[in-house]
């Protein structure tokens, strides 16, 4: 979890956190991540888990305004957020079947056919291989950023600084 990650580094019990974000309207001021060091990784662009056999499957362009319908399978606080106001910015509040911040849950849920759910991206090589689920770009959502931090003080530590520089290395590799 971001909030938690962000703690641990605040505490001083890590010293570079990966953690992720949605766009916010919060000022930089009233933001979490006031006073820490952030370095983009990546942009994480979000897909739809669909059941097999779901007429969603079939269709190649799909926009979250075709989804007001659905039920849905929501993850964490804060991806539930980013769907609810994805959703809400398109006209429609989502039908929330059921929600947990277990991806592999989330999976057998769609499998089973009790709604869909928006994942990252950064899942979605293990979604496409569970069974009887069927993964599809949507339009209308948002990205999330995925980004280390760290202290300003620790970001003068060298071993730190080559922590960052391999952690954008390898997301660079993605």
């Amino acid at each position: 979890q971001p909030s938690a990650s962000i703690a641990a580094l605040r505490e001083g019990r890590c010293d570079v956190a990966v953690a992720f974000d949605y766009p916010d309207p919060t000022t930089d001021a009233e933001s979490p991540l006031a006073g820490l060091h952030r370095r983009r990784l990546l942009t994480d662009p979000s897909v739809l888990a669909v059941a097999d056999g779901d007429p969603l499957a079939e269709r190649n362009r799909l926009h979250l305004r075709d989804l007001a319908e659905a039920r849905w399978i929501a993850g964490c606080p804060r991806c539930r957020g980013h769907l609810t106001d994805s959703a809400e910015a398109v006209g429609f509040s989502p039908t929330i079947a059921a929600e947990t911040d277990d991806y592999m849950a989330v999976l057998a849920f769609v499998a089973a056919g009790l709604g869909v759910a928006l994942l990252p991206g950064l899942v979605s090589g293990v979604a496409a291989r569970h069974p009887g689920v069927t993964l599809r770009s949507v339009a209308g959502v948002n990205r999330r950023s995925v980004f280390a931090l760290t202290t300003l003080d620790l970001l003068r530590v060298p071993a730190v600084e080559a922590t960052l520089d391999a952690l954008e290395d390898a997301a660079a590799a993605l």
